[in-house]
């Protein structure tokens, strides 16, 4: 490869470098960049405009000449754009991006790690076979030898493990033990008929060579039977299935496994996820053969092409049956790396990186996922401390995706509870923290919802509870619930990607004390302990609780500002803080109570025309004894026509179940739908309202029917009635 030489030409305009260059049979010039002092190249191969011919030998080709703009920082995830071929006594001038394609068919690639010189790889040629297996298992290698994934995600796992396991060397059901690697499998059952592990069958499962293929008597479906292949293929002998390793009619047993999914998920290997079909008889591989080899096109990973490669994986997973069932996202979400199988393709995640199976990995540079594009629930980011944040983008994903079975709608959400209840005090009241309980109430529809019903082992058809988020299915608003985390300030690396909560300045303040009704129908306290330190704000003299710290910042004028740290998280600082949790994830407690009861007041309101919104469902005005304005309700309906109770004309039952405040000098439209309404009162510093549900009763039971806000005047100057209040 002929060193490049130095044009003196327009010094002033061209940057002398040391590289060196050459020209392939196709024209496509290579560079690689040895050394330069404050500036730098990113190495690699692009196309030429220049193509051989019998006027013009590749030995004529003069060196491209560079000019400074084409130079590129250290730190730049671009590579400089294609250089031509100038003629003699010319400069080139960088293309526009879109112009920037690798070359396809090269024959050397070089590698820059910024550290060392160039390296090159050789691809022994454009046609190369390689099989599926052989992308799969460079995948794992790169990701064992450069990633960090194993201390990622869940922490709190290693008490929790297995039971039982498929031994796919001796093909049988095994008993787990903490040793043994495992892989896992996600996919969609489906109706369709399958193999389960049962009290009757499970010492016969036991047998080694019961589940061999050419004699098995059993009916296992095709994704199953091809994962026990794939994972002895990549060297690994244990497979975890939830069919085969959960004895199906056995509750005792059973129930602690879906609590704990979570842990199982996240202590294995890799998971398979079979993201190409809808039941479990399409298989993972279409050829079901991920040796055989085929010829592919070398693809040299780039930093310009990760982008591509990431919306090539987040298309195919939006366009998945199983990315839309309940079941699968915690799966996804606490396993540290998927191989997901789609039709025709195989793409990688783990918490730093995602490839296709255009080519083996050769190099790559780790990089978190939530620095890149990329959906924002496929990456569990673990927090010692209670991130309501996390949680509200688990709720809003899970609550949109289907199940078979509204049975399933508590035990599919079960393991993401039960792990997140280490971190939240006192656990989750059907999905709804206890430490929040009170702000978590305030969810609501953000496009027509549909009520859960469940036909439980009685007989008689019921609901899930009507005040929890569970009991309906479809899109939810949960921006109101930014008006609790005033207690973060700042916090570093999420786990969610670039989604932020709504800046917003608004309060929540309790105030009534809920209790959940037990199995004897004793009424016992739930702990809403979010501001239990809230009075610690700028507080530079009180005790603090155990593992927080305070740093003292001087702001405007005399005053002093107080930011607090945890020891277990030191990346987010805190404006006061919260109480923690110390529960064992498999002793969390998971409580599922139908009934809340509180005391609070209660009025009678008219409702008014409808109001604008900039969402799906049906917002009313809330009208006082004169007519007047006194707030908004947001109803599950579409139409003001459809609704009964407008017809009627009738005073609706509103309970008071929070206070709320918000600055009226900036903007609360993203989480106040009456902010622009033209009758809000503008004037004041403060607007504050009280937070209301409107109720039915049947028999001594209420049921939510809608939330929404009361201005504070209008409630306080309403005739009102202290009752106790039984919710179901």
């Amino acid at each position: 490869m002929p060193s490049a030489s130095r044009d003196s030409e327009n010094a002033s305009d061209v940057v002398p470098l040391d590289w060196s260059w050459a020209v392939d049979d196709e024209g496509n010039i290579q560079l690689c960049f040895h050394h330069s002092p404050r500036k730098r190249l990113v190495p690699g191969t692009y196309r030429s405009s220049y193509r051989p011919s019998p006027r013009k030998r590749q030995t004529d080709i003069p060196p491209p000449v560079f000019r400074y703009s084409a130079l590129q920082p250290t730190n730049n995830a671009y590579p400089p754009s294609p250089p031509k071929t100038p003629e003699q006594g010319h400069h080139v001038y960088p293309l526009p991006r879109r112009f920037t394609a690798p070359a396809q068919k090269s024959k050397i690639a070089y590698e820059f790690d910024h550290t060392t010189k160039c390296k090159s790889i050789d691809f022994k040629g454009p046609g190369t076979a390689f099989s599926d297996l052989d992308i799969i298992k460079s995948w794992l290698r790169e990701c064992n030898l450069n990633h960090d994934c194993s201390s990622q995600g869940l922490k709190t796992i290693s008490d929790y493990w297995p039971m039982w396991l498929i031994d796919v060397e001796d093909d049988c059901i095994v008993q787990a033990s903490k040793s043994e690697r495992y892989v896992t499998l996600s996919y969609v059952c489906g109706q369709v008929r399958s193999l389960q592990l049962m009290k009757d069958n499970l010492r016969l499962l036991q047998r080694p060579g019961v589940l061999r293929e050419q004699n098995c008597v059993f009916v296992i479906p095709r994704t199953i039977r091809q994962a026990m292949n794939f994972a002895r293929l990549i060297g690994e002998r244990y497979l975890w299935v939830d069919q085969l390793c959960m004895v199906q009619d056995n509750d005792a047993t059973k129930h602690p496994q879906i609590n704990n999914i979570a842990s199982i998920f996240a202590n294995s290997i890799v998971t398979f996820a079979a993201a190409g079909g809808n039941s479990a008889d399409w298989g993972l591989h279409e050829s079901g053969n991920i040796t055989l080899k085929s010829n592919r096109k070398p693809r040299v990973p780039r930093h310009d092409t990760d982008h591509r490669v990431q919306d090539i994986h987040h298309d195919l997973l939006e366009r998945s049956e199983w990315n839309k069932r309940g079941w699968t996202l915690q799966e996804l979400v606490f396993s540290k790396r998927v191989i997901f199988f789609f039709n025709g393709r195989i793409t990688w995640q783990c918490h730093s990186t995602i490839w296709e199976d255009s080519y083996p990995v050769q190099t790559t540079s780790a990089q978190p996922n939530q620095e890149i594009f990329f959906p924002q629930t496929q990456k569990f980011r673990y927090c010692s401390l209670p991130d309501l944040g996390e949680y509200h983008q688990l709720v809003k994903e899970y609550n949109k995706r289907n199940l078979t079975s509204t049975s399933d709608t508590v035990p599919a959400f079960a393991g993401i509870t039960s792990a997140l209840s280490t971190t939240f005090q006192g656990g989750f009241l059907y999905g709804l923290p206890a430490q929040f309980f009170d702000l978590t109430l305030l969810w609501q529809p953000l496009c027509l919802l549909k009520r859960r019903k469940v036909d439980l082992d009685s007989g008689n058809g019921d609901v899930l509870p009507s005040w929890s988020w569970m009991g309906w299915k479809g899109h939810l608003d949960l921006n109101f619930w930014a008006g609790l985390y005033d207690y973060v300030r700042e916090k570093e690396g999420s786990g969610r990607g670039v989604w932020r909560w709504p800046k917003t300045s608004l309060k929540i303040r309790p105030i009534v004390r809920w209790h959940f009704v037990d199995d004897k129908n004793t009424k016992v306290p739930i702990s809403s302990t979010a501001y239990k330190f809230r009075s610690l704000i700028n507080d530079r003299y009180s005790e603090l609780p155990d593992g927080w710290h305070r740093q003292e910042r001087s702001s405007s004028g005399e005053k002093y500002e107080c930011h607090y740290y945890h020891s277990s998280d030191p990346d987010t600082t805190f404006n006061y803080p919260v109480p923690m949790a110390d529960t064992p994830i498999n002793a969390s407690p998971t409580l599922q109570p139908r009934y809340i009861a509180c005391e609070t007041y209660r009025a009678f309101f008219k409702m008014g025309e409808r109001c604008w919104a900039p969402h799906k469902c049906l917002s009313i005005e809330i009208l006082d004894q004169k007519g007047a304005w006194a707030g908004a309700l947001r109803l599950n309906h579409r139409r003001r026509d459809i609704v009964p109770e407008l017809k009627s004309n009738t005073r609706w039952e509103l309970i008071a179940i929070s206070k709320g405040v918000a600055e009226n000098s900036r903007s609360e439209a993203a989480v106040l739908e009456e902010w622009n309404h033209p009758n809000r009162p503008r004037n004041g510093r403060l607007y504050k309202f009280y937070s209301v549900m409107w109720i039915e009763w049947k028999g001594k039971v209420a049921y939510r029917k809608a939330v929404g806000r009361v201005l504070k005047s209008a409630w306080d100057a309403a005739e009102k009635e202290l009752i106790e209040v039984v919710l179901g």
